[in-house]
């Protein structure tokens, strides 16, 4: 992890510094931070942000992998509090500092949607090359960005992993007795991490939304809300956001309803079949499977968490 947040930084200044130096055309202020752009995907400026804003879900899926290791980690009501919020400040400073860079040095946008490697979906790849105008530079400004990009699915791994172990040790899930194993001399779930491997390399072969925003970030933060009404005792201590803390939960739910809602939506009015977005037929696949597995088998199964249990004890139990 610590060679992650290194090439995360040294990468960040590897592309910032020729992105912003090299570039012919920069463009205005009032381009970056008053101009609108709708390409004409859509009738309405309303709608295409409401598209548009779907796109800063993805960064928020990885930060929430620490807190699927707590079980695994030494002083986690400490450690993963300030592992989640290091997260979020490192990568989001990083990030907005790369968009703005971006956003000055990308040049006309019409002309820039308009190229090969644009049309095939990878528009930052065109503004590498238009900034330092040279394959050998721009396909290392890539490398770059590309090994951050696998760097950042080991935490998405981490979190899945997790979170198919645990509804397996639960008996949530089919064959839940082989997923739930503990390796004794690794102590890690091996069986839970192969199997999320191969479903996550399985979509990887298909260009498709992600409902894993929703997952992982709104049910941790529903069920908090709820207990709060219920009147139930929450140990937040030693960390806690103190009055804020109802705000945050309630802004969270409302922001991830928003844009799971449409994250489901295609980015053009009349979509074909290479630019529709078929992450409702994902999602509605795990849906009717999760229901059918519920009548089936999972409502006489399912046990819920066992919170008493360390991952020392549930080794040796299995």
């Amino acid at each position: 992890m610590l060679l992650t947040l290194v090439w995360h930084i040294l990468g960040f200044f590897t592309i910032l510094i020729p992105l912003v130096y090299l570039a012919p055309e920069q463009n205005t202020a009032s381009f970056v931070w008053t101009s609108t752009a709708d390409a004409d995907a859509w009738p309405n400026y309303g709608i295409a942000f409401c598209i548009g804003v779907t796109t800063s879900t993805f960064p928020f899926v990885g930060y929430d992998a620490a807190s699927h290791l707590a079980e695994e980690v030494h002083n986690p009501k400490v450690v993963i509090p300030r592992a989640m919020i290091g997260t979020i400040l490192i990568s989001g400073l990083l990030g907005f500092g790369m968009i703005i860079a971006l956003l000055f040095s990308m040049g006309d946008p019409a002309a820039l949607l308009e190229s090969p490697v644009s049309l095939a979906g990878y528009s930052f790849i065109q503004i590498y090359y238009n900034a330092v105008q040279s394959l050998p530079a721009t396909n290392a400004m890539t490398a770059v960005s590309l090994v951050v990009v696998i760097m950042a699915n080991f935490g998405l791994q981490a979190g899945c992993s997790r979170t198919v172990w645990a509804f397996a040790r639960d008996k949530g899930l089919p064959v839940s007795s082989y997923l739930e194993h503990v390796s004794p001399r690794s102590q890690i779930p091996f069986r839970a991490i192969m199997l999320s491997v191969a479903i996550q390399s399985l979509l990887g072969l298909i260009n498709i939304g992600s409902s894993t925003a929703f997952n992982a970030f709104i049910t941790p933060v529903i069920l908090g809300v709820l207990k709060r009404m219920r009147g139930e005792p929450i140990p937040y201590e030693p960390f806690s956001l103190g009055k804020y803390r109802n705000f945050a939960n309630w802004f969270a739910i409302v922001y991830t309803l928003f844009t799971s809602f449409f994250l489901f939506w295609p980015i053009m009015v009349y979509p074909t079949a290479a630019t529709m977005n078929w992450s409702i037929v994902l999602v509605g696949a795990v849906a009717l499977f999760s229901i059918f597995w519920w009548v089936v088998e999972g409502r006489r199964s399912f046990v819920g968490p066992n919170i008493d249990m360390t991952l020392d004890q549930h080794v040796a139990a299995n």
